[in-house]
């Protein structure tokens, strides 16, 4: 019998390319602003339990992947009632669904809910958020651990999004018409492209992972180096990109949340299990893909 999943926040990042990957399951999509062109899509006010109720009574998911958050670091640090209304409240009715439907829950969580000051962070490190985005993840995850069958993946991935600038979009736009841009030196993690991300959700799932797991790539380089790297295989001037620090452009762009430097997290726990690509590979993914 096929595996009936429910992908919670499928018109997002993420969430479209669990879209793309997940083509030999019976999935089912929630969107809230942007409308999915998907026969087995419903618009879902994650906030609203009847809505979720009647969702779950159409699709009895086997599988949730709950991917739906406020992600806008700076919007969040000046609505936190908002905040933790969308990205932790309705995490307590998830829950007591995936219960009553004896569903797995998968959540995505994120490398921030650590301070940044040292980096290769592992599972079991104490969390310490710096800003409100992370401090409602960390809340989601203290529910969800409640549940057995659940799986919470930390990491970070990048990607081109269809309607909303990026850090990736704007880069290779400054690039593309031969505009300098300042990125910064001092901050570092080793995020996924987020197609090879949705790939290996979908493996966990497939191996029937549950607890707390850390992905992402095998090694690490800062920022300045990582988009030094993307001009190089795009083959744009590398000259262009400057190295600053994230403090001068903190300021700079009048940012208001605080983002912590060095969030690498250490891989070894899933690395026994799934292979994570290396840099160079993070990267030769992303652009064979967009090119």
């Amino acid at each position: 019998m096929t595996e009936k999943i429910l992908v919670i926040g499928g018109s997002g990042l993420l969430g479209y390319h669990l879209k793309q990957n997940l083509i030999d399951f019976d999935t089912y999509f929630t969107y809230n602003e942007n409308k999915l062109n998907s026969e087995k899509t419903n618009f879902l006010d994650i906030t609203n339990k009847h809505n979720l109720e009647k969702i779950f009574e159409i699709v009895k998911p086997d599988t949730i992947f709950h991917t739906a958050a406020i992600t806008n670091l700076d919007w969040c640090e000046n609505h936190e009632q908002e905040t933790f209304a969308v990205n932790t409240n309705p995490i307590r009715n998830i829950v007591d669904l995936a219960k009553t439907y004896n569903s797995k829950l998968i959540f995505m969580s994120t490398d921030s809910v650590f301070d940044g000051k040292r980096g290769n962070y592992v599972e079991n490190d104490p969390w310490n958020p710096i800003n409100i985005y992370s401090k409602s993840k960390i809340e989601a995850e203290k529910i969800i651990k409640k549940l057995d069958d659940s799986l919470i993946i930390r990491g970070t991935f990048f990607g081109i999004k269809k309607n909303k600038e990026s850090f990736l979009s704007y880069l290779l736009n400054q690039l593309k018409n031969g505009k300098k841009i300042k990125v910064p030196k001092d901050k570092i993690s080793n995020g996924l492209f987020v197609n090879d991300f949705a790939k290996i959700m979908i493996e966990m799932n497939r191996k029937k992972l549950s607890g707390l797991f850390h992905i992402g790539s095998s090694d690490n380089v800062n920022n300045f180096e990582f988009a030094q790297q993307i001009a190089n295989i795009f083959g744009y001037e590398k000259d262009l990109i400057q190295n600053s620090l994230f403090e001068d452009i903190f300021y700079e762009k009048n940012l208001i949340a605080k983002r912590p430097l060095n969030t690498t997290l250490n891989i070894n726990k899933i690395s026994n299990i799934i292979r994570m690509p290396n840099v160079k590979q993070v990267i030769n993914s992303f652009y064979e893909n967009i090119r």
